[in-house]
């Protein structure tokens, strides 16, 4: 079995590169297994095919309020009617962003108050990163969030200016800690 093998807390700019390093052996050793490259984030091939797909079209007399999709036989299709049939989310008109309706969002605060008291119990403090990060820092780990650098969100103007240097919304929670490097450490 493969861990990550640093010793932590690790030292400021020794972190990316020692979990890079590890992430990419663990993508050689899958291809060495399996003959084949790892799964790319988010399936996107897998996505264009399902979205060229015509949709299912109910059979005579039936409706389409139970679950067109098994479980089983197409997992995201399936959980996608499950939240959205219950009415836990909505689809919003900006790719990639949801409504939670309020029993939805009634179960994520369960789960962050369940789970913030019990990482509490541990000693961890809470702290927040913005959600923005400049250009040139999220260069700096470039290798980092190169699976998510086609739907990295950027922001050039403020009001009718453009911005001196673009700025993206973070694609993952780690890039603005990792970019930070500053009074937030492991213990």
């Amino acid at each position: 079995s493969s861990g990550i093998n640093a010793e932590w807390p690790l030292r400021p700019g020794d972190d990316i590169k020692i979990l890079v390093d590890e992430l990419l052996k663990l993508k050689a050793d899958y291809k060495s297994l399996t003959g084949k490259d790892p799964p790319q984030s988010g399936q996107r091939q897998q996505k264009q095919q399902k979205q060229q797909e015509a949709p299912k079209q109910p059979e005579a007399g039936q409706t389409r309020l139970g679950l067109e999709f098994k479980k089983l036989e197409d997992l995201p299709q399936w959980y996608s009617q499950v939240i959205t049939k219950s009415e836990m989310i909505e689809y919003y008109n900006v790719s990639g962003c949801y409504i939670l309706r309020p029993w939805a969002y009634a179960i994520w605060e369960h789960i962050k108050d369940w789970f913030d008291t019990e990482i509490k119990k541990l000693g961890v403090e809470n702290c927040y990163f913005p959600m923005f990060v400049s250009q040139s820092a999220l260069e700096q780990e470039k290798t980092h969030i190169e699976d998510f650098a086609p739907e990295v969100a950027w922001v050039t103007k403020a009001g009718s200016s453009d911005l001196a240097e673009p700025i993206a919304i973070r694609p993952t929670s780690e890039t603005g800690m990792v970019v930070h490097r500053g009074g937030v450490r492991a213990r």
